[in-house]
């Protein structure tokens, strides 16, 4: 059949809890985060292989991470990275990797996350299994993805054409229940972690707002704490995805006015930072100095000259001098101030004054 939405390797597992996520995300671009652009970076150091400007880049931890995905094992002896591929009439992607012979094929998919791997995995790994089977015509595929992170594996796999079948209908069932025109919006902390459509989703919003009178926290019943634990990140991301809509909102909102303030500072040459402050930290805390932001490092480097014996104020001056033209502003950030009604308020000084001047009024006129 002809599908009327996306169903990538990468939206299958919300579109088998949410259906109707495949309705709402139709269109829609793909969105960035520090977390992505993180995977992005892992994934394309993978491609260009071990000493390439993008490998030689990467911190110590991201470097550990690649090179325990380089150490797996190839089963066959040819292979390939990142190539499209598709299962016709169902989902489509890239692979991260493909080894394969004429006995078959196998493909790694490497998960660069903190989470490890999440159990709706299951659907991505499918999909690449009969994109993959049907791209070098072979019953025979085994699909792993690999957490290098937590160790973590999941594994499917086909040995023969009947297997391949049984998983082609599993896929088939979820990629048909979403083109349905009124497939099931199913709001759940899993089905909306990713969702680019969680700041206008109808379902996700009646979800939140089901939870607007409720009582306050150290009211609620254990069967509404149990249930609200359930979506307590979906009320975050949701707020969050809402505040994001906003900003990229150019029109007026009722009640609300827009301003801007100067962007978070950050380190922009963290090589040069450590070396500046070498004097001041053991090796064993390089490597937690290279992941924090700014403000927790001047912390730290403040809390060693303090040490030494420094005032707040001259350990705070030393730092600045330290990082002084490798420190830098990132982009303006967008705020939103509530406006409220014009309302007339006295201060106690005036309200003496006013209560005298009315008390003296009376008295003349009672004279």
């Amino acid at each position: 059949m002809a599908l009327k939405f996306e169903h990538t390797f990468s939206q299958l597992p919300r579109q088998a809890l949410c259906p109707g996520s495949a309705r709402m995300e139709h269109g829609l671009p793909s969105e960035r985060s520090s977390y992505s652009d993180e995977g992005t970076r892992l994934h394309q150091a993978m491609h260009d292989g071990p000493g390439s400007p993008i490998d030689r880049a990467l911190t110590e931890e991201q470097a550990w991470l690649v090179n325990r995905c380089r150490e797996l094992p190839k089963t066959y002896p040819y292979d390939v990275m990142e190539n499209w591929c598709s299962a016709s009439g169902l989902c489509e992607g890239r692979p991260d990797f493909v080894s394969y012979g004429p006995e078959g094929a196998e493909v790694w998919d490497w998960k660069f996350g903190n989470s490890g791997i999440d159990p709706g995995t299951v659907w991505q790994i499918k999909g690449q299994l009969l994109a993959v089977a049907e791209w070098l015509l072979t019953s025979s595929v085994i699909v792993t993805a690999y957490a290098p992170r937590t160790n973590e594996s999941l594994v499917v796999k086909a040995e023969n054409e009947e297997q391949l079948a049984e998983i082609w209908d599993e896929v088939a069932a979820v990629v048909n229940a979403s083109e349905t025109p009124d497939a099931l919006l199913a709001p759940s902390q899993e089905a909306c972690k990713y969702c680019k459509a969680l700041s206008f989703c109808e379902g996700a919003a009646k979800e939140v707002s089901t939870y607007t009178s409720l009582p306050e926290p150290s009211e609620l019943s254990v069967a509404q704490l149990s249930r609200a634990l359930d979506v307590r990140s979906l009320f975050t991301k949701w707020s969050e995805a809402v505040y994001k809509e906003a900003k990229a909102f150019r029109g007026s909102i009722p009640g609300w006015t827009r301003g801007t303030r100067e962007g978070d500072r950050y380190i922009a040459d963290v090589v040069m930072a450590l070396s500046r402050v070498s004097n001041l930290v053991d090796t064993k805390d390089v490597l937690q100095l290279m992941t924090l932001p700014y403000g927790k490092f001047s912390e730290f480097v403040i809390g060693r000259l303090r040490e030494q014996g420094m005032t707040e104020k001259l350990a705070a001056e030393q730092f600045a001098t330290l990082m002084q033209g490798i420190v830098e502003r990132g982009a303006p950030i967008t705020t939103f101030r509530k406006e409220k009604e014009s309302v007339r308020r006295i201060s106690s000084h005036s309200k003496k004054s006013l209560d005298a001047t009315t008390d003296g009024a009376s008295s003349a006129s009672s004279n």
